[in-house]
């Protein structure tokens, strides 16, 4: 057994970022086998990949000086990301049961593209101070 101190003296620090990057590789791993296997159209994976890239490559940017929070938003685009591939993932289900999970797919692309869209907002606005900022201090 593990004991939390020895866990913790073995973090470091990029894990902060590596973790949430495999969470997000292997939840569209899981999506893009759905698509190649059982046929689902490949778009809301399109959504999904451009917006995890966009938004984790942003906060790389400006992760030097601010650290940018997972949104409300954010976490409702996961949950919904999450509900549907379980669901996708019964065996035996039946056609409804499938189409539920299609709709919640739908959902959680539609909040991607608005969660986006807030991200990129969000750290357009911290590039922006950092450079204020940084000219200020020259």
């Amino acid at each position: 057994m593990v004991t939390l101190p020895v866990v913790g003296k073995w973090c470091r620090p990029s894990g902060s970022l590596a973790d949430p990057i495999a969470d997000k590789a292997l939840v569209l791993g899981v999506l893009a086998c759905l698509v190649v296997v059982d046929g689902i159209p490949w778009w809301p994976l399109a959504i999904l990949v451009v917006r995890e890239v966009g938004v984790t490559v942003g906060r790389l940017a400006v992760a030097s000086e601010v650290v940018i929070p997972a949104s409300r938003g954010g976490k409702i685009k996961t949950t919904l990301q999450l509900v549907s591939l379980l669901m996708f993932l019964v065996p035996g289900a039946p056609a409804w049961f499938d189409a539920i999970a299609w709709w919640v797919l739908v959902a959680a692309a539609i909040v991607a593209v608005v969660t986006g869209i807030d991200y990129a907002r969000t750290i357009a606005a911290a590039v922006k101070a950092h450079r204020r900022h940084t000219d200020a201090r020259a």
